[in-house]
């Protein structure tokens, strides 16, 4: 999940607060607390394919506490590369990726989405992902004018959030269900699954994103990074300030751990006593869009591993019959529209040849 104040230089000065209270009380980064920086400090619904009890802990909590098996398949898949290494392997090609986009909106097309800035979405994240061996692919746009779900039903830990993805997922184990809308909460403007959090066909997984947060959107969110960020939570990547400065951290050993959330651009700040200078221009941070430009190396690495674990399917070569066309109720409705329209123009024509006259 990625969040953004509204107000930054708030934020920046909460966040300043939160580390001089972390170091002075030695209270851990994921505790919740009953005042303003607890909107911060946000909850997911994690663990289920795991076989786990579904709970809400802190977003900064432990990751041992909701994804031990992603550690467990990063390590496996370690030892399985330096195995290959040592027998000369040749590495493996990119994974494509298809991408389906569906953009929902509000009346009079508020949140809709131009094909050309879609395209410049396209290319961010082919930018952004260039040296993880994946490649993206948009296989279809899917629009959704004057949807109930636009305006904060589109939130998926709600029970509106989940219907909306039961309704138009598409074959989740073979495409990166993308939902833009107006996600209408403080701070968050997008949401990703982790790669265990659900069986790999369930249409609760995918990512949903504020349509402000695409390239050319305001500052701080202007790169189109969110998507990149949630990206990186769906392929099995969690945030550099996760757990704080205590271990496991993000379970990846080459990015320093932090404190707190980074905001702006903090450029050479040190929040934790080991490791080195935080990783503030990372993806997984919460940075300004203009600050984050890379995945580390061993973050590349996890992210192929656990989506080999944990969607085998995703990078798959797609059928034609993979991607649903209309439903039948839908061809239906398009079918009668066309009969309509065809009728009314052929009662024009008959009115025109007997001379009356036609609106």
């Amino acid at each position: 999940m990625r969040l953004f104040s509204t107000t930054i230089l708030a934020a920046r000065n909460l966040t300043v607060a939160l580390m001089a209270m972390l170091m002075s009380s030695g209270a851990s980064a994921g505790e919740r607390r009953s005042d303003a920086a607890a909107d911060i400090f946000h909850t997911e619904h994690v663990g289920l394919a795991d076989g786990l009890t579904q709970r809400s802990i802190d977003d900064t909590g432990s990751p041992t506490i909701f994804a031990p098996a992603l550690g467990r398949a990063f390590q496996q898949s370690e030892t399985r590369e330096r195995a290959e290494i040592l027998g000369d392997s040749t590495p493996s090609p990119p994974l494509e990726i298809n991408i389906v986009l569906h953009v929902l909106s509000g009346p009079g097309a508020y949140g809709d989405v131009s094909d050309e800035v879609i395209d410049e979405q396209l290319s961010v994240l082919n930018e952004a992902f260039r040296t993880t061996r994946f490649h993206f692919n948009l296989a279809d746009i899917r629009r959704y004018p004057n949807s109930p779900y636009f305006s904060g039903g589109c939130f998926p830990t709600t029970e509106l959030g989940q219907h909306m993805k039961r309704e138009l997922a598409i074959a989740p184990e073979h495409f990166v269900n993308v939902y833009s809308c107006r996600l209408a909460l403080p701070y968050i403007v997008g949401y990703g699954s982790l790669p265990n959090e659900y069986p790999e066909s369930d249409p609760r997984h995918g990512i949903v994103i504020d349509f402000g947060t695409f390239p050319g959107s305001a500052p701080p969110l202007s790169l189109g990074h969110t998507l990149v960020h949630e990206l990186g939570h769906y392929f099995g990547l969690l945030h550099p300030f996760q757990g704080g400065c205590a271990d496991p951290g993000d379970d990846v050993s080459d990015t320093p751990a932090e404190a707190v959330p980074a905001f702006g651009c903090m450029v050479g700040r040190d929040s934790c006593p080991a490791d080195g200078l935080d990783a503030v221009d990372n993806f997984m941070d919460y940075s300004d869009d203009t600050c984050t430009d890379n995945f580390s190396p061993l973050q590349s690495a996890r992210m192929q591993a656990l989506t080999a674990a944990y969607r085998p399917h995703l990078g798959e070569p797609i059928r034609s019959e993979s991607l649903p066309t209309m439903s039948s109720i839908g061809l239906l409705a398009l079918a009668l529209a066309l009969l309509v329209s065809s009728r009314r123009f052929l009662n024009k024509e008959l009115l025109r040849r007997d001379g009356a006259s036609v609106p």
